[in-house]
């Protein structure tokens, strides 16, 4: 472990300051303006693609840097650096899916889905595509929201499956309920090839990804992205993008299915009813997010504490505050932290090591020394504890100074 220094070429913008004057004791005390980073510093040659620009100012909050990034598929405003790398990521997956829509395979599977329809093109919706990019992505909500004809049924199929119910699914029978579980798994096996997160937030995605799987899936199409054929004969290769380390669940299980096993690990944990639903139903925790939160509680030996962070983050209201919770534990999972136990202070989470030490994970790009880090560091609730932060991202000369000044500790790989 070490003591995190300031990068300065990252920055693009010099740090400016400004004394604390609100009483004798914290007169000499000085203030930053949050910094402002350089993409070209920051990403490298992975600022600029063949389809994507990164704005070369990125402004910070004192915590997180705040990335935009301009392609041919509209602008994406990204939080932080890792959000950002996943957006990049993402654009490249729209562009190989807007690239199969042109294909001649692409347009046989059209007409075949208009021509010879299988039975969730009949029964679905009269609008089937529009009905499924609407529904929302878990899968009693997915049937729910399919059209009037089918919905007692499809109600009762959901519940099977997330009931883990094979003998009800057998009785319900419905040749189009199957067709809509097929759906489901090409869109996710279509997720898969392109290596993206299938329950990302990012729509223009999600929407290719329908369009494409929908097109291919009615036509009764196999898809397959490593190369199609395209108008003339020539080959059109597509290679998949980076694998984002999801793991092979995301794309083998139905939503339904990897609800029942955070369930199912929630229940091992002694968690009541209430909260495991609360948990299953909260609007700032995407699919992925739950699954991943539960394998990290998992892989850190589910220490007690592990509920009052799953009942914090039932508490959030945003997917970055969620996504935030989720990095702080595979932070502390990262820096192989041995525990006793996992604790949330305030609305931090916080953990507990075998020497007693507090450890306070910090997945953030850019810490500067503003009045709320330096109230963060000089909370009451921590004074006294000694805390260690482990910073994934950088601090400045004045922060860390700050910091050491409150009684922290700073480790960093």
């Amino acid at each position: 472990m070490k003591t995190i220094a300031l990068l300065p070429c990252l920055l693009i913008a010099p740090l400016t300051t400004h004394a604390q004057t609100d009483g004798p004791a914290k007169a000499s005390m000085v203030f930053e303006e949050p910094a402002v980073l350089s993409a070209s510093a920051v990403f490298g040659e992975a600022a600029v693609g063949a389809e994507y620009r990164v704005r070369e100012q990125i402004p910070t909050d004192g915590y997180m840097a705040h990335v935009t990034i301009d392609s041919d598929y509209g602008r994406f405003e990204c939080i932080g650096v890792a959000q950002a790398k996943d957006r990049m990521n993402e654009i490249a997956a729209i562009g190989k899916l807007v690239a199969v829509s042109r294909t001649d395979l692409f347009a046989k599977g059209v007409k075949q889905s208009i021509e010879a329809p299988i039975d969730a093109v009949k029964n679905i919706a009269a609008d089937p595509v529009g009905s499924i990019k609407a529904a929302p992505k878990t899968v009693g909500h997915f049937f729910r929201k399919v059209g009037r004809g089918v919905q007692k049924t499809a109600e009762s199929v959901g519940r099977n499956i997330e009931a883990h119910d094979t003998a009800g699914l057998a009785k319900d029978g419905s040749r189009t309920a199957k067709s809509i579980i097929g759906f489901d798994k090409a869109k996710l096996d279509c997720a898969k090839q392109l290596g993206v997160d299938p329950y990302s937030d990012n729509k223009r995605l999600q929407e290719e990804i329908q369009e494409v799987s929908w097109v291919f899936f009615s036509g009764g199409l196999p898809l397959r992205l490593g190369a199609m054929a395209v108008s003339g004969g020539a080959s059109l290769a597509l290679s998949t993008t980076n694998a984002i380390g999801l793991p092979e669940e995301m794309y083998a299980l139905t939503p339904g299915e990897l609800g029942l096993r955070n369930q199912e690990a929630l229940k091992a944990l002694g968690s009541d009813p209430a909260l495991i639903a609360a948990f299953e139903t909260s609007p700032a925790c995407s699919i992925t997010v739950r699954r991943k939160l539960i394998l990290a509680l998992d892989s850190l030996g589910n220490p007690p504490g592990s509920l009052e962070i799953i009942r914090l983050a039932t508490e959030l209201e945003q997917s970055r505050q969620t996504a935030f919770l989720l990095d702080s534990l595979e932070l502390l999972n990262a820096r192989n932290i041995q525990l006793a136990k996992l604790e949330v202070i305030g609305r931090l989470p916080a953990a507990i090591d075998n020497t007693g030490v507090l450890v306070i994970p910090a997945p953030v790009d850019f810490i500067s020394w503003t009045p709320e880090i330096a109230e963060f560091a000089q909370r009451d609730d921590l004074a006294g504890r000694k805390p260690v932060m482990l910073a994934a991202g950088q601090l400045s000369p004045a922060s860390q100074t700050g910091f050491a000044a409150a009684g922290w500790t700073i480790r960093a790989d």
